[in-house]
């Protein structure tokens, strides 16, 4: 007696259960050829054909137990798994989307539907399945994970508050942790970040991701030994991270170790010799420690990787540190202008310059030339290249002259903490009238020190800003300043671009950076009239102020007590010292004639330098003096290193006497000196970065040791370096007359009347 149709199914399900899967599909056959209308058989078909990985047949037998039984909840779903293992995945999410549509109350498959959409990269058809999940379950971590995960790339900020839900019901799941932090890091909410990642840590030790996100996050907040211990760790559990070797090299070179970034980058490219970011990285990375040779040749290599305007911008505005003569850098100045046109011609586009790694052209400025002309060629390009750059506050347009409220100034720069910048500008903030002036200071997370601290106690309010640009433009945009004061531009490229926008009324910088900026949207250069030459007015594409006084409030340093012989820092005590403490790539082709002669006419003559960036620039200013010389100059050179700024200021009160670089002066470093009566001897160049120690020592009512011309520098330093009794009279002069530059407070105040007269005239059109 032939078995029924129910029967034929029953035993099929029994051989099934028992693995004997070809007579199991037997049976099902059976049956349907028994009774073809019924779609029993075929849905049973479809799992013995998933059950041996039978895809396409598993996907034939679904389909047909669907046309015969209709939407059927089982049939919906198995048909749904087959077209996802088919790679279907948005046939599959339909069909999840399809069953969810007959159990109103079931939030399974549109949970399945949402991780389905997400990973055939339909983020916004994901984040809609999942929210239709948390209307049926509320309290499922899930569907809270993965609408996290679908807003990720396009809201990192909503994403993490959606994983910030998930975590209510799955409180230490690593995974939506590591998740969480990876999107608050995208939002810059990066406090928050470092929280949810130390739980990551806590929760699944073993993993590298926490590690090294972990890791970027300290890093971003100027905790960057932690953040580069965290980021070895990483490596230790997975070397081949890749994600995690770039920021490690990034963390390096904030650590002034180039050489070790150098090496990073090699062993990642030795992993991943395609590795077209780290190229890129490798050839900043060179260039930095002035191998401008070596960093073409990795950008070349990044270039056959992949052409992008980036990597040719950056080409276009790369320059040596360490120049080899005075034809090379006639040379890199008139190919970037050339580079900049040929890319202008070409309308290329850049979406976010900061984004892209690219800025302005630090080293422009120690070439001695008018930098107007490039500057503004640099400004015109960019503006062109990404329009966005010229964004304006919307209270811009509105904004009328308030009678009987302060004036709103935001003080801007990203190095309010032990840095030049943040010590020329600390007592600006201090000073600055608060009956008059309410005082917001601007700038990313940066290291925690004692000047950052003062910043904070000083500000009426602080105002941390992302590294992203168009994100910190709106936050600056809503706090309807009146002034933005930024007290440098060209050192650092979140505020370089920033200063393409109009976000107040009335912007300003000052000279933390000493040279033109060659943007719009600036309206004043605040200088030491003192500083400047007759003919400043034309180097400038901003509107220059000649300020009286130092346009400092600086308090006066106090000597080191005690003062450290020469020993301490291997000076030896029989030579002259000749002390030039400033940064290498102050050191002009034509100062080296000078240090020659001075070397040749001095015997005993000993010149101090300090090298705070990688020895390979050192390496190269040394290679270049000596070729000039036609001798070997090391042994009359001592070049010191990196040293607390205690140890520093008893380096310049060692020195008999100090020099001034030509073309660009001491600024911070000058002050220093003088306080501690050090003789500085100067020559003012064409340039106001040239003339800051003349300046300084006009301020004084003295000008002996400022020289005529390059010649008379040689004497004047001879002089001091040969005769102490003229040494010591030049230092008591010094101390005479040089209180007069600290704690200046006539200078605020003519800052505050220049300040406020520019901006009624903002107000009357002027």
């Amino acid at each position: 007696m032939a078995a029924t149709f129910q029967e034929l199914l029953s035993l099929g399900g029994r051989f099934h259960q028992l693995g004997d899967l070809a007579r199991a599909e037997a049976h099902y056959r059976a049956a349907a050829a028994q009774d073809p209308a019924r779609p029993e058989p075929h849905y049973m078909l479809a799992g013995a054909a998933l059950a041996r990985g039978a895809v396409a047949e598993a996907r034939q037998h679904a389909a047909a137990a669907l046309a015969l039984g209709g939407e059927d909840p089982d049939y919906l779903l198995l048909a749904a798994e087959a077209e996802a293992l088919g790679g279907e995945l948005r046939r599959a999410a339909d069909l999840h989307a399809r069953r969810a549509a007959i159990l109103p109350a079931d939030a399974t498959s549109c949970t399945a539907a949402g991780r389905l959409l997400l990973m055939a990269g339909d983020g916004d058809g994901a984040a809609d399945a999942f929210r239709r999940a948390l209307v049926r379950a509320p309290s499922s971590a899930e569907a809270w994970s993965g609408l996290g995960n679908a807003l990720a790339e396009t809201a990192p900020s909503a994403a993490a508050d959606a994983l910030g839900r998930a975590l209510r019901f799955a409180p230490w799941d690593g995974g939506v942790l590591r998740m969480q932090g990876l999107a608050l890091l995208k939002a810059h909410r990066t406090r928050e970040a470092e929280t949810a990642l130390t739980r990551a840590v806590v929760a699944d030790p073993g993993h590298p991701w926490a590690y090294q996100l972990l890791g970027r996050v300290q890093l971003s907040l100027g905790r960057r030994r932690l953040g580069l211990a965290l980021l070895a760790r990483a490596l230790i559990i997975d070397p081949a991270m890749l994600d995690a070797w770039l920021p490690m090299h990034a963390g390096l070179i904030h650590e002034r170790q180039a050489d070790k970034a150098a090496r990073v980058l090699r062993h990642a490219l030795a992993l991943a010799p395609d590795f077209r970011p780290a190229w890129i990285a490798l050839a900043g990375c060179q260039q930095d420690r002035g191998l401008y040779d070596d960093a073409m040749v990795c950008y070349d290599r990044a270039e056959r990787l992949a052409s992008g305007i980036g990597i040719a911008l950056r080409r276009a505005l790369a320059l040596p540190v360490i120049p080899t003569d005075r034809s090379q850098i006639a040379s890199v100045r008139e190919d970037m202008a050339s580079r900049l046109d040929a890319l202008a011609a070409t309308g290329a586009r850049l979406p976010d310059p900061l984004d892209a790694e690219v800025q302005g052209a630090f080293y422009l400025a120690y070439h001695a030339c008018d930098d107007r002309p490039l500057q503004e060629r640099i400004a015109r390009f960019y503006l062109s290249a990404c329009p966005a750059l010229g964004f304006e506050a919307p209270h811009c347009a509105r904004w009328t002259p308030s009678a009987g409220r302060r004036i709103r100034i935001g003080v801007i720069s990203q190095h309010f903490y032990h840095h030049t910048i943040g010590l020329l500008n600390l007592g600006l903030v201090q000073h600055l009238d608060r009956r008059r002036f309410e005082v917001v200071v601007i700038t990313p997370p940066v290291p925690p020190d004692q000047v950052r601290t003062a910043f904070t106690s000083a500000a009426d309010r602080i105002v941390e800003i992302p590294h992203d640009l168009f994100l910190a433009q709106r936050r600056i945009a809503a706090l309807e300043l009146d002034i933005l004061y930024y007290a440098d531009v060209g050192m650092a490229a979140l505020t370089y671009f920033l200063a393409y926008a109009r976000l107040a009324p009335l912007q300003t910088l000052t000279w933390g950076h000493p040279d033109t900026t060659g943007i719009p949207n600036l309206d004043h250069f605040l200088s030491c009239g003192a500083m400047e030459p007759p003919d400043a007015e034309a180097h400038y594409s901003e509107k220059l102020a000649r300020l009286p006084g130092t346009t400092l409030f600086y308090p006066k340093p106090r000597p080191p007590e005690p003062m450290k012989p020469r020993a301490a820092f291997g000076l030896p005590e029989e030579a002259t010292l000749y002390v030039c403490p400033q940064s290498l790539f102050k050191i002009h082709p034509d100062f080296d004639d000078l240090l020659i002669a001075l070397l040749r006419r001095d015997p005993r003559a000993l010149v101090v330098l300090v090298n705070t960036q990688d020895r390979m620039v050192a390496e190269l200013l040394m290679r270049r003096i000596s070729t000039t010389a036609g001798k070997d100059l090391r042994p009359r050179f001592q070049i010191l290193g990196r040293m607390p700024s205690v140890d520093f200021l008893n380096v310049m009160g060692l020195g008999d006497v100090m020099l001034d670089p030509l073309h660009y002066s001491g600024g911070n470093t000058s002050l220093e000196a003088l306080s501690l009566g050090t003789p500085i001897v100067t020559w003012p160049g064409a340039f106001m970065r040239g003339r800051h120690t003349h300046g300084f020592y006009r301020l004084m009512g003295y000008e002996d040791l400022v020289a005529r011309d390059v010649a008379d520098y040689l004497e004047i330093a001879l002089r001091l370096g040969t005769d102490p009794a003229a040494r010591k009279a030049a230092r008591a002069a010094i101390l005479a007359r040089v209180d007069r530059l600290f704690e200046d407070a006539a200078s605020i105040r003519a800052i505050e009347d220049f300040l406020e007269a520019a901006l009624a005239a903002r107000g009357t059109g002027g």
